[in-house]
């Protein structure tokens, strides 16, 4: 088994990169999982909270959806659902808050 140092993908780095803890069996297994996590650090790095005035108990967690009514950069984000919260209070009925994350498609 072959283990990719730090040294061999260094030239690839960027001064903010950040170190995955484990070891990998080759330089295509490590760059398929700094991928993986570039990818999800950069979902979170745009997020969107939403509360629906009506529930919506089709939405959940790792749902693909896309918004309108914002502004075109807004709009023209895939987003990935987070977390949803679906709520019934006696003064706002049933309703649905959503946390969202921009989707990359390497994601």
């Amino acid at each position: 088994m072959a283990i990719i140092h730090c040294s061999t993908l260094a030239k690839d780095l960027r001064s903010d990169a950040k170190r995955l803890r484990e070891t990998f069996a080759n330089e295509a297994e490590a760059r398929e999982q700094a991928d993986a996590e570039w990818a999800r650090v950069q979902r979170g790095a745009t997020t969107l909270s939403y509360t629906l005035a009506l529930a919506r108990l089709e939405l959940y967690p790792e749902q693909h959806v896309r918004v309108r009514g914002f502004k075109s950069e807004i709009d023209g984000t895939p987003w990935l659902i987070a977390k949803t919260t679906h709520t019934m209070t006696g003064d706002n009925g049933f309703s649905t808050a959503l946390e969202l994350e921009a989707h990359t498609s390497s994601a």
